[in-house]
């Protein structure tokens, strides 16, 4: 079975809902029935899990400017 993902593991990428926009790095991928997949990212010291929609390429820089 070939499953496909939006991220791969080492990349680099940004919460959606992160005001500060801080880097993350992928560092695990879990494939749950349904295919569903999460993301354990680590940023620093925190690691977290989220869904592919929680995640981004991109620096959303407007999101930093409204702090």
């Amino acid at each position: 079975m070939k499953i496909n993902t939006k991220f791969d593991i080492e990349q680099i990428v940004y919460l959606t809902t992160d005001e500060d926009q801080k880097k993350r790095v992928i560092v695990t991928i879990q494939i749950y029935p349904g295919n569903k997949i999460v993301y354990g990212v680590q940023c620093g010291e925190v690691f977290t899990w989220h869904y592919t929609f929680e995640l981004t390429l991109e620096k959303d820089i407007l999101m930093t400017s409204t702090n």
